[in-house]
């Protein structure tokens, strides 16, 4: 698991965890993370973030933990997935180019919550600032 994502992981759902109603609901969304029907894991570091959520959501139901393992290899596309305003949807590399647009784009379809954790720092605050005053918490 690449330490600074877990690290940053643990350190949110803690906070999440420590306030009095249960902070918001949290989702963890990975890819290749999981073996499913003969397909091995094909991201193990992304399997620890697994292992790390699963731990969370025992520990802390009140959060409402939620995690979707996506195919490595499904095409883009497809149907999305619904948006809920009342959940929290953490962006790992939310920090560069593409990151930054995903929150946007939840932002767009409804995210009031967005977290964005990454290796380098931002090379975008403009864009988050811009975000953040657009309504959603970021």
């Amino acid at each position: 698991m690449r330490t600074a994502l877990g690290q940053r992981l643990l350190r949110l759902v803690q906070r999440f965890g420590a306030m009095d109603r249960g902070g918001p609901r949290l989702c963890l969304v990975t890819r290749g993370a999981q073996a499913v029907a003969g397909r091995a894991v094909t991201s193990p570091a992304q399997a620890a973030l697994c292992g790390l959520g699963r731990v969370a959501a025992a520990e802390h139901p009140e959060l409402r933990f939620t995690q979707v393992d996506l195919d490595p290899g499904a095409e883009p596309g497809g149907q999305a997935a619904a948006v809920r305003g009342d959940a929290t949807y953490l962006i790992t590399g939310g920090l560069g180019g593409l990151g930054l647009e995903s929150a946007r784009l939840l932002c767009g379809a409804g995210a009031r919550h967005v977290v964005l954790i990454g290796r380098t720092p931002p090379d975008a605050d403009a864009q988050v600032r811009r975000s953040r005053h657009s309504g959603p918490r970021v």
